[in-house]
């Protein structure tokens, strides 16, 4: 049988484990998890770009997040910027994880921290997140290794391909409109005028309501975030069309609005 147009098929670092290879000029990301998924494959999609990359397993065809994904997730999620030297939670977390192997979020349900619904909300929302903002990416090269799924960390979750996409091409069109007004994910907002929340929707309230005066990145608030990444970006362009919020040029400056009156040039 011969590749399809666009991939390459060769020989990787994997023994015989068969690699394939290519850009999304000649094939789309659609028609490269289509192959992966009807052909049931187990392995690793590597998806590049000028400026970000991003990894996907399968297994048997079905997109899986690995044990080392999840509680890297959860780290950033829940203990941001914490030593555990200064938290017993997370301190005995890690203790206990180091000691027994078990995931962190089986940890944290038995600490108290989430509930099994929380932590079965989590699995199913980093699956998704991980997997439809590679929709929003026009250009980019990949590369698939075959290989044993679980040789990456124990498989926490997983999904249907084919359901992950379907869905995902209906979000194609919204992913698009949040890249125009959104750079990309390391992109700092701030907030500019409170007093213009009024009128806006519970979704963007919320949002709002997470976003300090001195501005945090787009990652960071989708991290804090109880909704998915779309949710929260798209959140985030209602506010900033509406003025509540505004794009800061350079990490660390501060919006209009949060400059207190001394810092202002005067006349």
């Amino acid at each position: 049988m011969h590749p399809a147009p666009g991939i390459k098929n060769t020989r990787s670092n994997f023994g015989s484990r068969q690699m394939l290879q290519g850009d999304f000029s000649t094939l789309g990301l659609p028609e490269v998890l289509q192959i992966i998924g009807s052909g049931h494959k187990t392995g690793m999609l590597t998806v590049v770009t000028t400026d970000a990359e991003r990894t996907i397993y399968f297994n048997c065809g079905r997109v899986v997040l690995t044990r080392e994904q999840h509680d890297r997730y959860l780290l950033d999620k829940y203990f941001k910027d914490v030593d555990p030297r200064d938290n017993e939670d997370l301190k005995l977390l890690l203790a206990k994880r180091r000691h027994t192997g078990e995931p962190l979020g089986r940890l944290m349900v038995a600490r108290g921290i989430l509930n099994e619904e929380e932590l079965q909300g989590e699995l199913q929302r980093q699956t998704e997140d991980q997997f439809y903002s590679l929709f929003s990416w026009i250009e980019g090269a990949f590369n698939f290794f075959e290989m044993d799924a679980s040789s990456a960390g124990a498989v926490m979750h997983e999904i249907e391909t084919t359901e992950l996409v379907m869905s995902a091409a209906r979000q194609v069109d919204e992913w698009r409109k949040v890249r125009s007004t959104l750079p990309d994910m390391e992109a700092m907002v701030g907030v500019r005028d409170r007093n213009a929340l009024d009128g806006l929707d519970e979704a963007a309230r919320e949002v709002a309501a997470l976003i300090p005066d001195a501005g945090i990145s787009v990652k960071e608030l989708c991290a804090a975030a109880q909704t998915s990444e779309l949710e929260t970006c798209t959140a985030l362009v209602t506010l900033l069309d509406a003025a509540v919020l505004e794009l800061l040029e350079n990490p660390g400056e501060k919006p209009l609005a949060a400059v207190p009156e001394s810092e202002h040039d005067t006349l």
